[in-house]
């Protein structure tokens, strides 16, 4: 059975784990020129480490063309593309599909469309496109987790057959939030925790 490692991160205390901070470690490390290991990732992670969680992800990236092993060393990598947001890739390195719905979510919620409020199926029928699908139970997860931590501002109450209306607080950054393990609401602008929240790391 995996055992679970939790820890609590306070409001606006900073992750320091997750494909979002494997991937800021990944950008800084970049920008030294030089190539890296999953060990200097580790070594600016917080406490419990998953190592096989950071192998995880940098394996995803080989595999999405966003990163290459290095020749000179075993086990050292370069990264071949940049970018600010985290890659949301499945492990054959193909685009995650969660990530790809939260993005096009947030941006109907900080958009036009959202400024007047929305509710979950709004946003479900918004966020769609020929390509991609979100469901209106995705939509209304989304704005539960969001709403919990203050990131939403309720316009109007729900009532027996009339949803909820919701609005993004104003200044909110163009990354969406991202929910992480245990529920925790995270703000890819600001790299840290919003709202009080316990959060659960799985280890083999």
């Amino acid at each position: 059975m995996p055992r679970v490692l939790r820890f609590e991160v306070p409001p606006g205390g900073v992750v320091l784990r997750g494909h979002d901070h494997y991937w800021s470690v990944i950008l800084s490390l970049h920008q030294r020129g030089e190539p890296w290991t999953t060990t200097d990732i580790a070594h600016r992670t917080g406490a419990p480490v998953n190592r096989g969680a950071i192998g995880d992800f940098v394996s995803r990236l080989v595999a999405g063309g966003f990163a290459v092993a290095d020749e000179g060393e075993e086990g050292r990598y370069r990264l071949l593309r940049t970018q600010l947001a985290t890659p949301c890739l499945r492990r054959d390195g193909t685009p995650g599909e969660q990530g790809r719905q939260r993005m096009a979510m947030w941006n109907v919620l900080r958009g036009p469309m959202g400024r007047s409020g929305v509710t979950f199926r709004d946003l479900a029928l918004y966020a769609s496109t020929e390509s991609l699908k979100v469901k209106p139970v995705s939509a209304r997860a989304y704005i539960t987790h969001l709403a919990r931590a203050g990131v939403l501002h309720c316009v109007r109450k729900g009532k027996p057959n009339q949803p909820a209306l919701w609005r993004a607080r104003v200044g909110l950054g163009p990354l969406p939030p991202m929910i992480m393990k245990g529920h925790i609401v995270f703000d890819q602008n600001t790299g840290k925790a919003v709202g009080a929240v316990e959060a659960s790391e799985v280890q083999s």
